[in-house]
């Protein structure tokens, strides 16, 4: 009996050839490959205007929220297991609390997670679209 590598799964059984465990274990393998090399969140995180530090890194935002304020680029970006990417709110027109991303390679959004921009924007009668 083969062991999965750093997964602990046994390849043999029936269980995991299922199609709900199969697709399980492809998202559980895409995070371990891609965390083995990116930037992984798993507690809320603010990524200010200006603040270069993950700048051209892959990302990888699990279970928390990722806050993203102006003009950032990434290599790539996956939020997983209710994973959240939003800014920080704008109601007097601050223009650097907003989502401005360059994403290099690939954005994986899980059925889980979302980008949420909800009430985030100018106030009601206010911005460049008012009237």
């Amino acid at each position: 009996m083969h062991e999965g590598v750093k997964l602990g799964l046994n390849w043999e059984s029936t269980e995991l050839w299922k199609k709900n465990t199969l697709i399980a274990l492809t998202a559980a393998l895409a995070l371990h490959t891609t965390a083995a090399h990116a930037v992984v969140f798993t507690t809320n995180t603010t990524i200010g205007v200006g603040i270069l530090t993950y700048d051209d890194q892959p990302l990888v935002v699990s279970n928390c929220t990722l806050t993203v304020d102006g003009v950032h680029s990434f290599a790539s970006l996956l939020l997983t297991n209710n994973a959240v990417l939003t800014h920080s709110p704008a109601p007097a027109g601050e223009a650097n609390n907003r989502l401005d991303l360059a994403i290099a390679g690939d954005l994986t959004v899980d059925a889980t997670s979302r980008v949420a921009a909800n009430a985030k924007g100018y106030a009601p009668d206010n911005g460049p679209g008012k009237g």
